[in-house]
């Protein structure tokens, strides 16, 4: 088992989001053909990287994606939860971090980025499968977003979840 230690650091406030999602690239390691997406530079819309992350929701029997999409909903604290159902209970599209933090009644889209890092050490835990969801920077900010087919998966572990 691996020992967990806490660092501190001191960050730029201005940049406290990309920092949050660095972390969260950093803590999914290596993908599968070995490459760090953290030591990487995600340029435009990180669409090369954000396919290789969805697949591994795809990877595995239907028992086996159904049992860690249960064990990450059940596993993420009460405001990644909330976020997580924000995104199964609307369309799938790609929703804008601001439009997000309004409707959630979140204090800033730091809090909305912070809150979906702990996605990543759960997914770890969950089946090793990471983030569900793709995010990508463009001009006018953040947007998040979940394939249809992982959405669905996710619909139906909270519906197990509930039940």
């Amino acid at each position: 088992m691996t020992r967990v230690i806490t660092e501190q650091v001191s960050i730029p406030e201005e940049r406290q989001a990309e920092f949050h999602r660095w972390f969260a690239r950093w803590l999914e390691g290596p993908n599968s053909n070995g490459t760090d997406t953290a030591l990487g530079v995600v340029s435009g819309s990180g669409e090369s990287i954000q396919a290789r992350r969805g697949e591994r929701w795809r990877t595995g029997n239907r028992d086996d994606l159904s049992r860690d999409a249960r064990c990450l909903y059940n596993s993420i604290s009460p405001l990644a939860k909330q976020i997580l159902d924000y995104w199964l209970d609307h369309d799938p599209q790609r929703h804008s971090a601001e439009v997000m933090v309004h409707q959630l009644g979140l204090k800033s889209t730091k809090a909305l980025a912070g809150s979906t890092n702990s996605f990543t050490r759960k997914g770890k835990d969950c089946g090793g499968r990471g983030l569900p969801f793709h995010w990508t920077e463009r001009e006018d900010g953040t947007v998040y977003w979940m394939d249809e087919d992982i959405r669905d998966l996710f619909i139906t572990a909270r519906l197990g979840t509930i039940q």
